[in-house]
Formats: C-alpha cells, sequence, structure tokens
C-alpha cells in the first residue's frame, strides 16, 4: 500500500530545503513551493503538517495546507480564494506578521518570532524516516483548537 504520508513527508522535507536556499537570495520572502497532493484527505496532510511545523519553525518556514474546494473567509471577512486542489505551502516566514497565525501554538508562534535560519539541521539527530519522524511528532504538545494531527 502507498503511503501517502510518508511521501507527502519526504517530499515536503525536498521542498522546505529548497525555500531555506532559495530565501536567501534576491528574491527573499518571495519564495514559495507549493505541493500538490491528488487522492489525499485532510487526515493525510495533518501529521506531516504537524511535524513540518515543528521541525521547521526554528529556521523560520511556514506550512500551510489547504483543500480542494475549502471556502474560507479572511481575518477582515473577506472571501479567500477557494483552491482548485489539495496542497501543502511551503515559505519563509514573516516574523511581525505569522505568528498570529499560530495562536493555536503558541510556542510555535514564539519560535518563528525569534527564528532565524544559521543552517542547521533541523533532523538534529533524528532520524528522517516517517515512522521515526511521526512517533516524534506524536510525542509534542498538541494544538490547542486546531483538529489533532
Amino acid at each position: 500500500m502507498f503511503d501517502i504520508e510518508g511521501a507527502l513527508f519526504a517530499a515536503a522535507v525536498v521542498c522546505a530545503e529548497r525555500v531555506r536556499i532559495l530565501s536567501k537570495g534576491q528574491r527573499g520572502y518571495l519564495v514559495c513551493e507549493n505541493l500538490v497532493v491528488r487522492g489525499a484527505s485532510r487526515r493525510h496532510l495533518d501529521w506531516p503538517h504537524w511535524a513540518l511545523k515543528n521541525l521547521y519553525s526554528g529556521v523560520g518556514l511556514m506550512f500551510g495546507k489547504f483543500w480542494e474546494g475549502e471556502e474560507d473567509t479572511s481575518r477582515h471577512g473577506g472571501d479567500l480564494p477557494v483552491p482548485p486542489v489539495t496542497f501543502l505551502s511551503i515559505r519563509p516566514a514573516v516574523r511581525p506578521r505569522d505568528p498570529q497565525f499560530l495562536h493555536n501554538t503558541p510556542v510555535l508562534a514564539d519560535t518563528i518570532r525569534d527564528a532565524q535560519d544559521d543552517g542547521r539541521n533541523v533532523f538534529n539527530g533524528l532520524e528522517r524516516d516517517w515512522a521515526t519522524v511521526r512517533s516524534w511528532a506524536a510525542r509534542l504538545p498538541k494544538p490547542s483548537k486546531e483538529s489533532t494531527p
């Protein structure tokens, strides 16, 4: 059986590392990678998204998950564009603004606020295989209001 979570995580790590490199260049904060995931449900994105946020927030990366056909409004009440596909978005954090998106995870909000990409290995001794990372992510403090990762 094909492991959607594991494949998504592995592909997202490649994209995240590319964003880290490109964000130091001329385009800086304009760098973004969007990883389209066909045939996945919200459940398939939850754990990889949670693990990636916890691994990469210290180096200043933000991760978003969006679902095909999802309808939502902005904080100002306007309609947001409806995603045509399910995807995971990876971009450099905008430190003054992005902590507000992490209000359900105050530790991650503080981490993003103070983040600096000093070139460190975000895995820091953690094996990169999905089973190990998922087990590690399951032990992290859960968001206060979001669905369980």
